[in-house]
């Protein structure tokens, strides 16, 4: 079979990685690959299911269906998490997304063992242990998959305006442990949206709003 040329809108199809699941999933079943899986578990994850494929004597390969890990959840993040929580062993996830490390922040709490997040490519690629990070509920604030990013700020601007104003650390702290935001902790919020556009900004966004339109106007008349 030949490779498809452009491999990246070849995997932009949901059918044809699933037949290519599918097709990784029946070559490695097959005896042939029992050398490969002597003395260890590979577990292989394909629609709900999840396979464990292990061979005791390098000369047979054994599949079995876990129960346990079996999932109807979409999103390959949420899989991640789920199949953690299963390990007892060190565990390392391999991954570009931001998405997967804030989850791992959330999730390493309740894991005893060691949680490594391998992300980057080339030089910039770098082992991160998850216990040793303070989590923080920044980047769900700022903008995520489920959640619009604030206009023309990103993830940076509002990490280097945390790292300038540390008495915020302390109420996205709060954020990330409850849903439930007290007012005290919504008002402090709102002054630092607007330290963030402006550090010279009102602490409320009612008054940032009508200091924050005739500031805007005065800078673009003074561009003309």
């Amino acid at each position: 079979m030949k490779v498809p040329r452009d491999w990246k809108a070849f995997m932009s199809s949901e059918e044809n990685k699933q037949q290519l699941i599918q097709f990784l999933l029946s070559e490695w079943r097959s005896n042939d690959y029992a050398p490969k899986l002597k003395e260890r578990t590979v577990l292989f994850v394909s629609g709900e299911d999840c396979i464990s494929l292990e061979s005791r004597d390098g000369d047979d390969t054994v599949a079995t269906n876990v129960e346990a890990l079996r999932s109807n959840q979409e999103e390959a993040d949420n899989r991640i998490i789920l199949h953690c929580l299963d390990s007892n062993a060190i565990i390392t996830v391999r991954s570009p997304d931001t998405d997967v490390f804030i989850l791992l922040l959330h999730v390493t709490s309740s894991l005893e063992q060691t949680v490594l997040f391998d992300t980057g490519t080339g030089d910039k690629r770098r082992l991160i242990n998850v216990k040793q990070v303070v989590g923080n509920a920044l980047h769900s604030f700022t903008g995520c998959d489920t959640i619009s990013t604030f206009v023309r700020k990103g993830q940076l601007v509002p990490l280097k305006t945390l790292k300038r104003n540390k008495d915020f650390i302390d109420v996205f702290l709060k954020l990330g442990r409850s849903p439930d935001i007290e007012e005290q902790t919504y008002e402090k919020l709102e002054h630092f949206v607007c330290i963030m556009y402006n550090k010279r900004a009102p602490t409320r966004m009612r008054k940032f709003r009508l200091w924050y339109t005739p500031f805007v106007r005065q800078v673009l008349l003074s561009l003309t």
